[in-house]
């Protein structure tokens, strides 16, 4: 895939399953206090839409395979990113299936900047804690959409999905502010907001923040 196409991707767009399995996913990235992260990631309703009985079994049987031998593709994106003890449990068994895939990070400023390497786009994190409150910056450069490529298709792009998918939520505390992010939940959750079109066109430097506190 492109970069700059595979950039716009993780930004704006869904990937699509491969062949015709069809699934709910739902991505939960677990904050702690220090900066750590949780990433589990529940996929629902798994099934083959091919017509085809055979086929459809065969995409099927193929999904649980990867499971069953640790190949997982989001436990493998996961992986990609620096992932510590990555591994995905099969909890439905039965046509259409569920399956939790969990990992965890040591900082999520790392985190970020691996994704976006991964993506072939320039920008930049960075984590600053003090005794109640953290801060995570982000500054995301647009204009590296458009730098040429081609790069090959990272593993990653398993974990991408419409932003709606995601959530972080925080192991304890609430979040103070945020910019770029909608807070939810009484304050113990966020989502990413889309970037508008008309930023995105402009192609220049995106700021993110989240600042959650803890409180003795």
């Amino acid at each position: 895939m492109h970069r700059n196409g595979l950039a716009a991707v993780a930004l704006v767009a869904a990937v699509g399953a491969a062949g015709c399995l069809v699934k709910e996913t739902t991505h939960r990235l677990y904050l702690s206090p220090s900066g750590a992260v949780a990433w589990a990631v529940l996929e629902e309703g798994v099934r083959s839409t091919e017509g085809d009985r055979a086929k459809r079994r065969s995409e099927e049987q193929e999904w649980l395979a990867a499971i069953a031998r640790d190949t997982h593709p989001v436990a493998e994106g996961l992986r990609r990113l620096g992932a510590d003890d990555a591994s995905t449990a099969l909890l439905r068994s039965a046509r259409p299936y569920t399956a939790l895939t969990d990992a965890r990070f040591d900082r999520v400023d790392r985190l970020v900047a691996r994704l976006f390497e991964e993506l072939g786009v320039r920008g930049e994190a960075t984590l600053t804690a003090g005794r109640q409150e953290t801060t995570l910056s982000v500054a995301l450069d647009l204009s590296s959409l458009d730098d040429p490529g081609p790069e090959p298709e990272s593993p990653v792009t398993a974990l991408l999905e419409d932003v709606d998918r995601y959530r972080l939520v925080l192991a304890e505390g609430r979040f103070a502010s945020a910019t770029g992010f909608a807070i939810l939940d009484d304050g113990t959750a966020a989502m990413l907001q889309e970037i508008p079109s008309e930023i995105l066109k402009a192609r220049g430097v995106v700021n993110l923040q989240l600042v959650w506190r803890v409180t003795p």
